[in-house]
């Protein structure tokens, strides 16, 4: 600040200050355990002494494993090589059989196992089995037996056959107890009339009989003018009547 009407300049810091100054701020940044020296200041005077170096210290753990890096392109592809001797085959001849004559490679089945000839042999030759190793050896043998399976579930019911032959009859059989009487069945239907029987001959005349009632006395026909009794123009009026067709006498008696 001004004092007494004068102005006061601040002093300058000499260069070499400066520089200690610049040195000490960028230390300050620096992690203490990169610091490879000791800074001691003495008054406005900056001395740098080496120390001692330090045990060293433990090999630091394995850090993480990297990414795996891209796939690198397919390499082309390399040249064809040249093809192979043609192997030796083989020629199956089916089941064994002593009249057969054999070659080498030649392949037969033999009790359940396959063999291969390995040396000429049969009728022209030597005949041997596949059991002797000196001409035979063996391909495939048989396998053992195996477990019997389960029984499968029944098969559907077939189609019913043919009716057979009526076989012979047997001998009878003893004759067995008498049964119960069995209900009494239904009536069966009438039978047909029989034809009448021849007639009898005529009996002997009977006795007469007592004398009747006195009769009618028959008067031709209706007369107006003829005078008839009571009791007759009834009977007169029935017989009349009975000549016209129409019966109806039981009104008059």
């Amino acid at each position: 600040m001004p004092r007494s009407g004068r102005c006061w300049r601040k002093k300058a810091r000499p260069a070499r200050q400066v520089r200690w100054e610049q040195q000490e701020r960028r230390e300050q940044q620096v992690p203490p355990e990169q610091r490879a020296t000791r800074v001691f200041k003495v008054s406005r005077v900056r001395r740098v002494s080496q120390g001692i170096q330090g045990i060293q210290g433990a090999t630091g753990a394995t850090g993480a494993a990297g990414l795996n890096g891209a796939n690198g392109n397919t390499g082309a592809t390399g040249a064809t090589g040249s093809t192979g001797a043609t192997g030796q085959g083989f020629n199956f001849t089916g089941a064994y059989s002593g009249a057969t004559n054999y070659n080498q490679y030649d392949v037969v089945t033999f009790n359940g196992s396959t063999y291969e000839a390995i040396a000429a042999n049969g009728p022209a030759s030597t005949v041997a089995d596949p059991t002797n190793a000196s001409f035979w050896t063996v391909l495939a043998q048989e396998g053992a037996t195996g477990a019997t399976g389960t029984v499968g579930a029944a098969g559907a019911t077939g189609a019913t056959g043919a009716t057979g032959a009526t076989g012979a009859d047997g001998t009878q059989g003893i004759q067995g107890p008498q049964g119960p009487i069995g209900p009494t069945g239904a009536n069966g239907t009438n039978g047909i009339n029989g034809t009448n029987g021849t007639d009898g001959t005529t009996g002997a005349t009977g006795a007469t009989g007592p004398t009747g009632a006195t009769g009618l006395t028959w008067k031709g026909p209706f007369v107006q003018s003829t005078s008839y009794n009571a009791k007759r123009r009834g009977v007169l009026r029935r017989v009349v009547l009975h000549r016209a067709g129409k019966q109806r006498g039981s009104q008059y008696s």
